[in-house]
């Protein structure tokens, strides 16, 4: 190998080296804002998780907090990647029972469910909640 060689192979390491780097970079800084907006998605459901755990939840828990998780939702969504929006779609379409007993209409006239339905509910706020923990 002539000198030529070895200072071309030098410079094409180091210039894979700035590349990876850089990608590197990107990349943590990518997941660092989602990671960022996870938690704050997971924030706004705090005082609805202390009511279930406390046995103080009940369907007016939930219903009065909806706008606030809508705008979470509404929020969080652009900056996660395509498979988990796509996963949280299909929690919050589930949460709002699109297509079963509990629909959205119960949410935002605050009416309340049949007691048989309740336990059901809270599980699919739980998945709500519960859907974006891969990402953390």
């Amino acid at each position: 190998m002539s000198q030529i060689d070895v200072a071309l192979l030098a410079i094409a390491a180091t210039l894979f080296s700035v590349f990876a780097i850089h990608r590197l970079t990107i990349w943590r800084s990518r997941r660092d804002v989602v990671r960022s907006s996870v938690l704050t998605f997971k924030s706004t459901f705090t005082d609805e998780i202390a009511c279930i755990r406390n046995g103080n939840a009940s369907f007016g828990t939930f219903t009065d907090a909806f706008q606030k998780h809508k705008i979470a939702i509404d929020t969080v969504m652009p900056i996660l990647p395509f498979c988990y929006q796509r996963k949280l779609q299909k929690a919050w379409d589930e949460y709002c029972g699109n297509g079963s007993d509990i629909d959205t209409a119960t949410f935002i006239t605050g009416s309340s469910c049949h007691p048989n339905l309740y336990p059901e509910f809270k599980n699919r706020f739980c998945a709500l909640h519960e859907s974006l923990n891969d990402l953390l």
